[in-house]
């Protein structure tokens, strides 16, 4: 993991390192006041079981964009450059909870969460093989960065993705309780009625956990 500043840094005057300061000090201090009421939520939001009502994966959503918009503007200003194992690690915590809640969504909807790894692995097979193609009849060249059709291709295996997203955001929960748990209520998200219960250290969690 490598952190370092840019060729030509911008000036991270002592003006913006205070504000950064603040900033984190307004963190620290609002994590110390709310940490006991937001143990329960950060709980939910790491835990694949349970039900996300539209509304709660909007504002997740919303949360995660401001988050990540935010501390790239640091590393902007100041200049520091972000290696590619020090991005994945930096959003490795946001990848699990956006795919904890993409569960629970499904969840809330009435499907069992095993839809995502299925959706996904039909959306990764039919883009190779449509690149492949394309490779075969056009040339390699042809899916080179920057050239008409790599963009097309880029932008069809994108909109299978955004349709998905579209879908879990605009479609209806159920108004009853169901398999996964009770009707999200106060933040949006509910868990099973069996709460927190610990599982055997022999099962895996993760994916006994998406049905």
């Amino acid at each position: 993991m490598r952190l370092a500043y840019a060729n030509s840094p911008r000036d991270c005057d002592a003006t913006t390192v205070l504000s950064v300061a603040r900033g984190l000090r307004a963190v620290a201090v609002a994590v110390k006041v709310h940490a006991p009421s937001a143990l329960p939520l950060l709980r939910q939001l790491i835990d694949p079981r349970g039900r996300c009502n539209r509304q709660a994966f909007l504002y997740i959503a919303l949360a995660f964009l401001a988050l990540q918009a935010s501390v790239a503007a640091v590393l902007w200003v100041c200049g520091i450059e972000v290696d590619a194992e020090a991005t994945l690690m930096l959003n490795a915590p946001i990848f699990w909870i956006g795919t904890t809640v993409c569960i629970k969504r499904l969840h809330d909807i009435g499907r069992r969460g095993w839809w995502l790894p299925g959706a996904f692995a039909i959306w990764f097979a039919s883009a190779f093989v449509i690149a492949t193609i394309v490779s075969m009849i056009l040339g390699p060249e042809a899916l080179a960065e920057g050239q008409p059709v790599y963009l097309a291709m880029f932008a069809a295996i994108c909109l299978p993705a955004l349709a998905a997203l579209l879908w879990l955001h605009t479609s209806d929960g159920m108004n009853s309780a169901n398999a996964f748990g009770p009707l999200p209520t106060g933040l949006g998200l509910s868990m099973p009625r069996s709460g927190y219960r610990r599982r055997p250290a022999r099962t895996f969690y993760a994916a006994s956990a998406l049905s």
